[in-house]
C-alpha cells in the first residue's frame, strides 16, 4: 500500500505510512481512538462504513454463512461451527450477535483465531484495535 491519504469535506486529512506486508504476514495497528485507523481500513477494504458487529437480524451461524457466501465459496457448514467453537460461544451459535467490548481473553482469541486463518490460507492479515493488549503477539505494528 502506497501514498494513501483520507480527507473528508474537504478538510485536512490523514496520511498514511507506505504498507509492504508479504502473503501470509501479519500486521497490528494499536492506537487510540480518532487517528484516522477506520479511514486507513476503508481505503484499504474499499467499504465506506464501520461495522461493530454482524448483521443483527441475522444469528452467529447465518452471518458465518453470509461472510463465505459474499466470498465466493461454498458453504462450509465445518469451518462455521469451528469459529464459535474456538472462542468459546457454540452454545450461542443460534443467537443472533450483539456488540459487547472484548475483554483480554477473548481478544486473544479472536486474534489467534484470525492468525491461524491468515497463516492457513497465506492472507495478508491486518489487525486495527484502540489499545496495546496485543502488541506482544505481533512482530510487525505501527501507531498512526
Amino acid at each position: 500500500m502506497r501514498s494513501m491519504c483520507f480527507a473528508y469535506n474537504n478538510r485536512t486529512g490523514s496520511k498514511f505510512p507506505d504498507i509492504d506486508l508479504d502473503s501470509g504476514q501479519q500486521l497490528l495497528i494499536p492506537d487510540r481512538s480518532e487517528v484516522g485507523k477506520s479511514s486507513l481500513l476503508q481505503l484499504m477494504t474499499g467499504l465506506i462504513f464501520q461495522w461493530q458487529y454482524f448483521i443483527k437480524t441475522l444469528s452467529l451461524q447465518e452471518n458465518l454463512s453470509l461472510v463465505q457466501y459474499s466470498a465466493g465459496a461454498k458453504a462450509n457448514k465445518e469451518r462455521i461451527m469451528e469459529v464459535p467453537e474456538c472462542l468459546g460461544v457454540a452454545h450461542k451459535s443460534s443467537e443472533k450477535p450483539h456488540y459487547r467490548g472484548q475483554d483480554g481473553q477473548n481478544c486473544k482469541k479472536v486474534a489467534n483465531l484470525l492468525i491461524r486463518h491468515a497463516e492457513i490460507t497465506a492472507a495478508q492479515l491486518f489487525i486495527i484495535i484502540h489499545d496495546q493488549r496485543l502488541k506482544a503477539q505481533f512482530q510487525n505494528t505501527f501507531t498512526l
